[in-house]
């Protein structure tokens, strides 16, 4: 083979499917496997409790006749828990509790909406053990999957590769020689953007020749850290960064929804955060500052104030911990974010998203624009009340973490789907609680 095919051969690598966790076919078998025991489990174990319940264990085969849509409904349900777990946990970052919980949970209040709507015989018995044995069987599933299901990745020793060892998650295997006779691994890692040797070209494409999952070291590195390294952009892979319009119309459509559907709680919650403000300081309730929305348009963004109103008297600047400029309200409001809340309106004017990377103050984006490549790409999109950014790596008070979130937001750009708004909104939910990033 000479060196022009090897470097086709090379570089039509499918360089898809690695997701961090599972990346071979053999063990998206076994998870297969462990939710289709766990399917049979919930259904008979929930059948059981329930006709122990009721003292009719004797009715058994009776009782499956009779409420046969009441099981596959059930099953229907769990499958479908199935899919959103598998769907979400693709991305990195997540926990067996913070993917299963919601994802389950989800799947059962819509099949009770329906068995309501619908005024459908159910038992509560049943629908209660299915719940739980789903959430327990599932959570158990994925913290083996974390646990024991760990990819096993030989790295080729050229170009920059190697780095990828440091990364925690995946066994490592630096080949120094264009063999894997002493190796067992799911797969090969190479820098598709290095100069490789001949030796080198032939390895990797005998590799794919003979169906060994050969993948992009960049692509891996996004892959488990959920970061797109600025190091291995360039302007023309950048300018290829527009996302489907059918996805952004769909997008578009999920906001509007969602927020109209959400008004009548939020709109009592405003009313009670503008009292408790204004009875807590003196001063606008709202604070509105221009920021830069997509394409480096600058709109008017809304928040509740939370700040003095001198706060800013000496120029704009990160929040520190214990800001003295943050009122006692807003320490609250700040500390589960709260004071996003009016940001509604930017959402229904068109200025923003649900999801989306943050839009920043104006002199800040001149700033990092100056010190920061492809910094201004963050905005091929509209900006978000939360982002990729925010879930994943919280809040950046300088240059080098403003960097960090851009590698976020970047990734963000490059893999957004509803699956990734999905998984994004439910780790936003989690934040909620627990107050991750907040200042």
């Amino acid at each position: 083979m000479n060196r022009h095919m090897e470097l086709r051969s090379l570089h039509s690598i499918e360089a898809g499917g690695f997701t961090g966790g599972h990346p071979l076919r053999w063990i998206s078998h076994r998870l297969m496997l462990w939710s289709m025991l766990g399917l049979l489990l919930v259904v008979g174990v929930s059948l059981l409790t329930t006709l122990t319940v009721a003292h009719q264990l004797a009715l058994f085969w009776p009782f499956i006749r009779h409420h046969l849509a009441l099981i596959l409904a059930v099953a229907s349900t769990y499958s479908l828990a199935v899919i959103v777990i598998e769907k979400t946990s693709r991305f990195p970052g997540w926990s067996s509790v913070t993917v299963v919980l919601p994802a389950v949970s989800g799947a059962f209040l819509l099949l009770v909406c329906v068995l309501l709507i619908g005024r459908f015989y159910y038992a509560r018995s049943f629908l209660l053990t299915a719940y739980c044995l789903s959430f327990g069987w599932l959570v158990v599933g994925m913290h083996l999957r974390r646990r024991y299901l760990i990819p096993r990745l030989a790295v080729v020793a050229e170009g920059t590769a190697p780095e990828l060892t440091a990364v925690r998650g995946v066994k490592w295997q630096v080949l120094v020689e264009p063999s894997l006779s002493e190796f067992e691994v799911d797969g090969v890692v190479v820098d598709l953007h290095a100069k490789l040797p001949n030796h080198w070209l032939r390895f990797v494409a005998d590799c794919a020749l003979h169906r060994v999952p050969v993948y992009h070291s960049g692509w891996v590195h996004e892959s488990i850290t959920g970061r797109a390294s600025l190091g291995q952009m360039s302007e023309t892979f950048m300018n290829s960064l527009e996302p489907p319009a059918v996805y952004l119309l769909g997008k578009r459509l999920f906001d509007l929804l969602l927020v109209l559907a959400l008004l009548p709680v939020v709109v009592p919650l405003m009313c009670l955060l503008t009292l408790i403000i204004k009875m807590d300081s003196s001063g606008p309730v709202f604070f509105i500052q221009p920021r830069i929305g997509q394409g480096g348009r600058i709109f008017l963004m809304l928040k509740f104030r939370s700040m003095h109103l001198e706060s800013e008297n000496d120029g704009a600047r990160f929040a520190d911990h214990a800001d003295p400029r943050i009122t006692r309200a807003g320490a609250v409001l700040r500390r589960w974010r709260l004071d996003e809340l009016p940001q509604i309106l930017n959402i229904l004017l068109g200025h923003m998203s649900l999801v989306g990377p943050r839009p920043e103050q104006v002199s800040f984006v001149k700033e990092f624009e100056a010190q920061i490549p492809f910094y201004n790409y963050r905005h091929i999109i509209k900006p978000g009340i939360t982002g990729w950014a925010q879930v994943t790596h919280g809040y950046t008070a300088d240059m080098e973490s403003t960097t960090e979130k851009l590698e976020r937001d970047i990734y963000y750009i490059k893999h957004m789907s509803f699956w990734l708004d999905f998984s994004i909104l439910i780790r936003t939910a989690r934040i909620l609680v627990t107050g991750f990033g907040s200042r």
